[in-house]
């Protein structure tokens, strides 16, 4: 079944967030050498504009939140590129600005 997923890769010392609507974590793997850390689901909560970046990968693992705390912040703009063009998710428009809400929380918080 097609989910909203996210996995995180690493080049070099840059991490990458690539998010899709796909079946399966490693069909978001662009290249094949390319190395990825884990992954997991997102889902945007329009009503309080928050997004969460949470679970596992099954192809994957867990994102450490180490990782995902400093992966999203610096890939933003891509991540809201993504998510916009992905059909029928959502507006880009409607897509929440990124702020980290909290150190106290698994997942990653991302609200308006």
């Amino acid at each position: 079944m097609r989910q909203p997923k996210f996995i995180v890769t690493k080049e070099g010392d840059t991490y990458n967030v690539i998010c899709g609507y796909v079946e399966l974590h490693m069909n978001l793997v662009p290249d094949k050498t390319i190395r990825v850390i884990g992954g997991g689901l997102f889902y945007i909560d329009y009503r309080t504009g928050v997004i969460y970046f949470y679970g596992k990968s099954v192809d994957y693992g867990v994102v450490p939140s180490n990782v995902l705390k400093k992966a999203v912040p610096d890939n933003e703009d891509a991540i809201k590129k993504q998510i916009s063009e992905i059909d029928g998710l959502c507006d880009a428009d409607k897509i929440p600005s990124f702020k980290l809400e909290t150190e106290d929380i698994p997942y990653f918080l991302l609200t308006r």
